[in-house]
């Protein structure tokens, strides 16, 4: 019905044309004179010139899209401007500019109407916000030139590429690292403050807590210095976002929770200045150390991870043997690869916590149980969403 009610719209101003044209034909032919055959061609000559202006208004048109963000979270806003260059003395009547927005980016108003004008650019803009996070392709523009009364809509499709990458929604964890470890944790941040696990001083940064001035250097030098702090690799904290297959809406909400776990724990340890090792599975397993100036790269990482094909792809992480210290696996849900990595982690000595998007099973728990697995489940601090800068 969509289809068939903008069709009968057009035959029916057709018919309401050729019904003028008749009867302004037969009106000269009865009639006779200088200005009834006046009165029937100029009526053709005002058809025929809108037809015309509205077929070679799109000749020479171009455009171009700028979004002010190249990068942002998933639920922000963000602003995007159209500018559509024609030549200065191509005629037109009205174009209508409608833009292709990604069915993930919400964008209520992302059409335009422009009338007669001689002005070379026509610009105009709308405000759109990023329902999910991955990367997001802008298509092309739409531009439609009209005649006066609607009988011919020529339409212009401009190819125009943006790219817009979009980061996980992510907060804060309460009580992260007393969830997670918290006598590791605590123990690693208890040896940076001894004086022989001191591995370099660098210039005081604002955030730095008092304790890890080095007063005696920052007398010497004439300024404030920060001691540097050895990382004891049996120490260190992992955190592998798992892959998983993808074939139902509720194993993609599952997938897209994961996510989000993990840039949220990622961004708590950030923010408490805790290195922590980041594993992903874009297209083969990477791993990023996360701190204050990689955090940007790690939020990339998430970004850009995708749920896997088929099972056949997934495969067990490589270098475990270097794991130690605490190991956090976030995963959609709990797979046979989650409980052999939990394995193969357990004969290792390492701590390991698993937070699963999806409900573990009994058999699964007794499982993790007899593993010296914990299983948690990550709990938000409410009104502390926060954005790609401030962690």
């Amino acid at each position: 019905m969509k289809r068939v009610k903008p069709f009968v719209y057009f035959a029916f101003r057709w018919l309401i044309v050729l019904f003028i044209l008749a009867a302004t034909f037969v009106f000269g032919m009865f009639q006779g004179g200088f200005v009834s055959w006046f009165l029937f061609y100029s009526v053709v000559i005002v058809f025929i010139c809108s037809c015309l202006v509205s077929c070679l208004s799109l000749f020479g048109v171009k455009a171009t899209r700028h979004i002010s963000k190249q990068e942002l979270r998933a639920g922000e806003e963000f602003n995007v401007e159209i500018t559509i260059s024609r030549p200065w003395l191509l005629p037109f009547f009205y174009y209508e500019a409608s833009d292709d927005v990604p069915a993930s980016i919400l964008a209520e108003r992302h059409e335009a109407i422009f009338f007669f004008t001689l002005k070379k650019e026509l610009r105009f803009s709308y405000e759109a916000k990023a329902l999910q996070r991955g990367e997001q392709q802008f298509g092309k523009l739409v531009v439609t030139a009209n005649d006066l009364f609607g009988l011919i809509r020529v339409k212009k499709r401009i190819p125009i590429q943006t790219e817009l990458l979009v980061y996980p929604a992510y907060h804060y964890v309460k009580h992260g690292l007393g969830t997670i470890g918290v006598s590791h944790v605590a123990k690693q941040l208890k040896k940076n403050h001894e004086d022989h696990a001191v591995s370099g001083v660098r210039p005081y940064v604002a955030g730095d807590r008092m304790a890890q001035i080095d007063w005696k250097r920052s007398a010497g030098v004439g300024g404030l210095v920060t001691k540097e702090f050895e990382t004891d690799q049996s120490e260190e904290i992992s955190l592998f976002l798992l892959p998983s297959v993808v074939e139902t809406e509720l194993e993609k909400e599952w997938f897209e929770e994961s996510v989000s776990w993990a840039a949220s724990l990622a961004a708590t340890f950030v923010s408490a200045r805790t290195e922590v090792g980041l594993h992903t599975y874009p297209n083969g397993w990477n791993q990023l150390q996360l701190n204050e100036r990689t955090w940007k790269s790690g939020l990339r990482l998430l970004a850009k991870v995708k749920p896997l094909k088929t099972k056949k792809q997934a495969h067990l992480p490589p270098n475990l043997q270097l794991l130690g210290g605490v190991t956090l696996l976030i995963t959609p849900q709990i797979e046979e690869n989650t409980i052999r990595l939990v394995r193969q982690l357990e004969k290792r000595k390492t701590l390991v916590f698993v937070a699963s998007a999806a409900p573990v099973g009994e058999w699964e728990q007794e499982q993790f149980k007899r593993l010296k697995a914990q299983l948690f489940h990550p709990q938000f601090e409410e009104g502390k969403r926060q954005s790609a800068d401030d962690a």
